[in-house]
């Protein structure tokens, strides 16, 4: 009797329907990169997102002040530095905005404006309210129509960044 070899089906079907160790690791590697890519953009939408809500709730706080700033009177060049008590009026939380004119918080051109903390402002930093009469920003007030009382640069900025600007000009009677 002449023996014969059959190989197992078994181990033939292991060897054709597997994957090799090459393939698992090039595919687990593709998954990885893709992944991590994937886990880096969330994450860099996530800073966006919070950046934009950030610069938002700057900007609303900016227009608040600057809208404080348009309320108040002009004033006139003769007018005193704003007192620490006017000051205090004019930039806290409620409707009475104080005495404080706007000739009275002018600052001298390129100089450090007026500077305070809101208490329960979620980004923390420090505000800084800047009026002179440097109308193009370049440090002074020696360029034509700069250096007048009656027309005034308004600068709002948070922690050195400027956030916004206006220009106020003193009302048409008192000119």
């Amino acid at each position: 009797m002449s023996a014969r070899i059959v190989p197992l089906r078994g181990a033939r079907r292991r060897r054709q329907g597997g994957f090799s160790l090459l393939e698992v690791m090039l595919v687990s590697s593709m998954m990885m990169t893709v992944l991590t890519t994937i886990g880096v953009g969330l994450r860099a939408g996530h800073a966006s997102k919070r950046e934009m809500e950030r610069r938002a709730q700057l900007t609303v706080v900016a227009g608040e002040l600057l809208d404080r700033l348009f309320r108040i009177s002009y004033g006139s060049a003769g007018d005193a530095s704003a007192s620490n008590s006017q000051l205090t009026e004019l930039f806290d939380a409620d409707a009475d905005l104080g005495t404080a004119t706007v000739s009275s918080l002018r600052t001298a051109a390129g100089s450090t404006g007026y500077q305070f903390e809101i208490d329960d402002f979620p980004w923390g930093g420090q505000f800084e309210v800047r009026i002179d009469a440097d109308l193009n920003g370049d440090g002074d007030e020696s360029d034509e129509r700069e250096g007048r009382a009656d027309l005034l640069r308004l600068n709002v900025l948070w922690d050195g960044i400027l956030i916004l600007e206006s220009v106020r000009c003193a009302p048409w009677s008192s000119t």
